[in-house]
């Protein structure tokens, strides 16, 4: 399974530190047998500099069409994660968002998010719990998929309900 890890870079407080999240994430990703696509790996706004907004636009989209999952951090405001999200929702591609629980995450995001079928949300106190729950996610989603939306804890406590 094909996921695209989006989160914010050009907005971020610390790109050096959204960087090692977002590769992070897709370690997790790969601990699911799937294969994450990280943008900045290609489009990075400071390692790939030369590429016009064209290009950048035209490598990701066309990896955000590949996708079957897409895994957005929310944790810091981006026009650009918003704009995949609803790029995600317009293909009807799964949504795994998650988020720090003390984040100021887009009220129009989360509501677009809780008014989706194929998003799974989850919001965590620390990265250990946010991969349990793409963990979680991407399981279930590559043994039969289920749209939910829901918090960490409840994720858990269903899960363990269904086994």
């Amino acid at each position: 399974m094909n996921v695209y890890i989006s989160g914010s870079l050009a907005g971020s407080k610390d790109i050096v530190k959204a960087r090692a999240l977002y590769e992070h994430l897709a370690q997790t990703c790969r601990q699911a047998n799937c294969t994450p696509y990280v943008p900045h790996q290609n489009t990075d706004p400071i390692w790939s500099m030369e590429l016009d907004c064209t290009a950048v636009y035209d490598k990701d989209i066309e990896r955000l069409s590949a996708a079957d999952v897409i895994v957005a951090y929310l944790g810091e405001p981006s026009l650009g994660v918003g704009a995949e999200i609803a790029f995600a929702v317009q293909m009807k591609k799964h949504i795994i968002a998650i988020w720090e629980e003390d984040a100021k995450v887009s009220r129009f995001v989360a509501g677009l998010l809780h008014r989706y079928s194929l998003a799974h949300v989850a919001t965590f106190p620390d990265t250990g719990q946010a991969d349990a729950f793409i963990l979680l996610t991407l399981t279930d989603l590559q043994y039969g998929s289920r749209g939910s939306c829901q918090t960490f804890a409840d994720a858990v406590s269903n899960r363990v309900a269904v086994d």
